[in-house]
């Protein structure tokens, strides 16, 4: 769908998932992304799993946002860079899959302060992880998404 439905897309999936806050959309986006979709919704557990997708006409650039417990990004090449930084002023990890391709697939990932799950489940957890993953984007393009989410209002 039209990047301008993308807000729409994000109230959806922050009204069907009562038991993870905070559900947090950019608010910034890099240029040239034109397409959003939901890459997929799911429960575990009877908690939200969530992931949109943005991309741009050619193919080139793509950027995922995920929420919940994420399986892990693709194990490290044998020249994958990682890096501490911050995020939202939380401790967050980055990733450049490979080294020689600065604008290649890259990962940020961290725990956001909040509530995933139902407080009496052995699975809760006082943080919902979200996972950044792009392509065609430097490290501070990332950041400043990442750093810009704001939380949907519940």
């Amino acid at each position: 769908m039209p990047i301008s439905q993308s807000d729409a897309l994000w109230d959806w999936i922050a009204a069907n998932s009562l038991e993870c806050e905070p559900i947090l959309r950019p608010t910034y986006l890099p240029s040239g992304l034109s397409r959003v979709s939901l890459g997929y919704v799911d429960q575990q557990r009877g908690c939200v799993l969530f992931g949109v997708r943005y991309w741009d006409r050619a193919g080139q650039a793509r950027l995922f946002i995920d929420g919940g417990p994420f399986p892990n990004p693709p194990l490290p090449a044998q020249d994958t860079v990682g890096e501490d930084v911050e995020v939202r002023g939380n401790l967050a990890e980055y990733e450049l899959y490979h080294a020689v391709e600065p604008m290649g697939l890259a990962f940020l990932t961290w725990h956001e302060p909040g509530r995933w799950g139902k407080p009496d489940d052995s699975w809760h957890r006082d943080y919902v992880e979200y996972l950044i993953s792009g392509e065609g984007f430097s490290k501070e393009e990332l950041l400043k998404v990442a750093n810009g989410l704001q939380p949907v209002a519940q």
